[in-house]
């Protein structure tokens, strides 16, 4: 689907009226309800109810408007790495990572790898595991930080760490600890980062647990919120729940984080297309990633008992 016609869609949602994106977008009219018909006829869904007060969401539109708004955010930041690679000037690695992962390890990689390599820049960006694989194999980044279960084959795999889960429940739930799977049997359940996680549902369909799902498309503080307020459970990986500012959560409603018995993880590492696996820049930020997580004491008393 072409980025720009979402980009034109987003622009009459946003004025409620077609004639008020056309003369701001400078299109005929016809050629933005042309745009809008394409659009339609290739999800197969009617997204909006066209009136003579302008236009609205219909049900299927409201149900999908935030995702083509990160279709688009997504393009755009695709833009700017390619504009950012089109002024580059010396040399730079370009990497994308999930931000479970930069917000803890990539400062001190990065400050371990220009202590060797002091000319080196870095390009960095965040985003969620499909996308990150997307620009490594077309080549938008040199180097991507992800999970492995979203890894395409073909690439080469450099795996950096096993990031265990966590069983979430509100308190007083009497879950034990460590919680067995099938503690989960026949519960609300949200999965975090909706759409975009693959490990928890295979996890719980492999070991035939059923659950509720929630169909929440909410970030993970929001859900541990919920959970506090006893309004379901989830699985969440250990880095996911140490990013969500528990503080801000009181303290008498704050949910129980227990491990999870067989101590499931995701497996995140490097990703690279195989014509880089002998680059001597590439091989030294690999060693320095490793090293930044192994002095990380804190993340390493965290899964001591998980990995026994």
């Amino acid at each position: 689907m072409d980025v720009n016609k979402l980009k034109v869609f987003l622009s009459v949602v946003d004025a409620g009226s077609i004639n008020k994106a056309a003369d701001k977008l400078g299109y005929s009219q016809a050629g933005i309800s042309y745009i809008i018909r394409q659009i339609e006829e290739e999800l197969g869904v009617t997204l909006l109810e066209r009136s003579f007060n302008g236009v609205r969401l219909t049900v299927p539109g409201k149900a999908v408007i935030s995702e083509l708004k990160r279709v688009v955010n997504a393009y755009k930041s695709f833009e700017g790495v390619i504009d950012a690679q089109k002024s580059n000037m010396g040399d730079t690695i370009h990497v994308a990572a999930v931000d479970t992962v930069t917000s803890r390890w990539f400062s001190d990689a990065v400050e371990l790898f220009n202590m060797e390599h002091p000319q080196v820049n870095f390009d960095i960006i965040d985003g969620d595991p499909f996308e990150i694989n997307e620009w490594v194999e077309n080549g938008t980044v040199d180097i991507g930080i992800t999970e492995l279960d979203w890894a395409i084959q073909g690439n080469t795999w450099i795996h950096l760490l096993d990031d265990p889960y966590r069983a979430i429940f509100p308190r007083g739930t009497g879950a034990p600890n460590p919680c067995p799977l099938e503690f989960f049997e026949g519960r609300k359940f949200y999965v975090p980062d909706f759409g975009r996680e693959r490990t928890v549902p295979a996890m719980l369909t492999q070991n035939k647990v059923n659950v509720q799902t929630l169909y929440d498309k909410v970030g993970n503080l929001s859900i541990i919120r919920g959970i506090s307020k006893g309004r379901a459970c989830t699985l969440m990986s250990l880095l996911e729940v140490e990013m969500c500012p528990m503080r801000t959560i009181r303290e008498d409603m704050m949910p129980e984080i227990l491990p999870v018995v067989g101590s499931p993880h995701r497996d995140l590492g490097i990703v690279i297309k195989p014509e880089n696996n002998d680059k001597p820049l590439f091989k030294d930020f690999v060693s320095c990633f490793k090293r930044a997580i192994a002095r990380d004491q804190s993340w390493n008393e965290l899964i001591r008992d998980d990995f026994k």
